[in-house]
């Protein structure tokens, strides 16, 4: 498989100028795109811009793909349409988006990308009435509630099972710890894994180390983590960060398991790891050589718009738009409660991670994923 590492170039230039015009815009009346009888209009709040903007930008490229073939047949007799709006990774932004779509009637449910921006719009979503629907936020902590809802797996499901999976597959006793502190995903994540490597009395933490967002360098941490005989280095951060520990970690002579989450599930770390993500464990509940007629489709199809395999966040992307279509049909109205009360009562909706039952809860109670092994060719092996 190839991949292309564009993906957060423009991120590193963004700043308050940035910022300060997307408030501008925010701020700013909402266009007449009122709601006519023909389209269904679905707000978000996204990373396109900034220093996630990967994970948006893969989210929108699989959205597309399920926009079309679900328009093809339309959601009571309407087309869905997606009203792209970019929070730049702002929090505050992000909350202002959501009190501009909250105001327009016509938009029954907002899409977002973001762990960090999901635990500030929640709250204003439950006190105003409007499903919000995460297609990437994974973190623990985010004051999640009926009116919020998650695609993705969230950490609290993933990181025990890959901790046994590696304690008993690959015999580790030892981890050491290290994560980017200035992003709230990694650092939640990161939380989890101290917490349950202390209540697990064969197992030791001999370490913990941090970094933030954009370092470059990483040898006084590991430096430290070379001297400290461990078993296991679990990574948390995104793309840029952790294919560049891996491969300074390699370079200086560290031999342990790479273990991690969202990170590893990203195709751009291969190529910036330069194949020093051989032998990483990871979690995974999209794989593009899954069988399943759904995956086919979606792989063949998006392999003929961007000439390449689909990352995890494109099929997040897609699911979520399916989850939305199916929630609609069922509610049988454009309404706010209706469709929030569909959303919790979906039941196995096939998607491309697996199926979906919400059971009344914010998380799917039926994720499906495995734990892989990273191979020389950078492929994901079943462990």
């Amino acid at each position: 498989m190839t991949f292309d590492i564009f993906r957060r170039s423009a991120a590193r230039t963004w700043g308050f100028a940035v910022i300060l015009a997307a408030l501008v815009a925010v701020l700013a009346p909402s266009p007449a795109a009122a709601q006519d009888d023909k389209t269904i209009r679905i707000g978000t709040t996204f990373l396109l811009t900034g220093k996630w903007a990967v994970y948006g930008l893969d989210n929108k490229a699989g959205m597309e793909i399920a926009l079309d073939e679900t328009n093809k047949d339309g959601v009571l007799g309407k087309k869905l349409q997606i009203l792209w709006e970019d929070t730049a990774g702002d929090k505050t932004v992000s909350v202002a988006l959501l009190r501009k779509f909250a105001g327009d009637t016509g938009i029954p449910l907002i899409i977002q990308v973001s762990t960090a921006e999901l635990g500030a719009q929640a709250p204003l979503a439950k006190s105003i009435g409007i499903p919000v629907i995460s297609t990437g936020s994974v973190g623990a902590g985010v004051p999640l509630n009926e009116w919020t809802f998650r695609v993705n797996l969230p950490v609290t499901t993933a990181v025990p099972i890959l901790i046994q999976g590696v304690k008993e597959k690959k015999d580790v006793k030892k981890f050491a710890v290290i994560y980017d502190m200035a992003n709230e995903f990694p650092s939640s994540e990161a939380k989890v894994v101290e917490k349950l490597i202390g209540e697990d009395k064969s197992l030791q933490l001999v370490a913990i180390e941090r970094f933030k967002t954009g370092d470059r360098d990483f040898s006084a941490q590991l430096t430290k983590l070379r001297n400290l005989p461990h078993d296991a280095l679990w990574i948390s951060g995104t793309a840029d960060e952790v294919g560049l520990i891996m491969r300074q970690a390699r370079e200086m002579g560290i031999k342990s398991l790479f273990v991690g989450g969202t990170a590893l599930v990203d195709p751009a770390t291969f190529n910036i790891a330069r194949g020093a993500m051989a032998g990483a464990i990871l979690s995974l509940q999209f794989s593009p050589s899954d069988p399943r007629p759904i995956v086919k489709r979606f792989v063949a199809e998006y392999d003929k718009r961007h000439k390449k395999s689909p990352p995890l966040y494109a099929a997040l992307g897609y699911d979520a738009v399916l989850i939305v279509a199916d929630a609609i049909k069922r509610a049988g109205k454009v309404d706010r409660a209706a469709i929030r009360e569909a959303l919790a009562a979906t039941k196995g909706l096939e998607g491309l991670t697996g199926r979906y039952t919400y059971s009344g809860q914010p998380d799917n109670q039926t994720p499906g994923f495995k734990l892989y092994e990273v191979t020389e060719k950078n492929e994901y092996r079943p462990l």
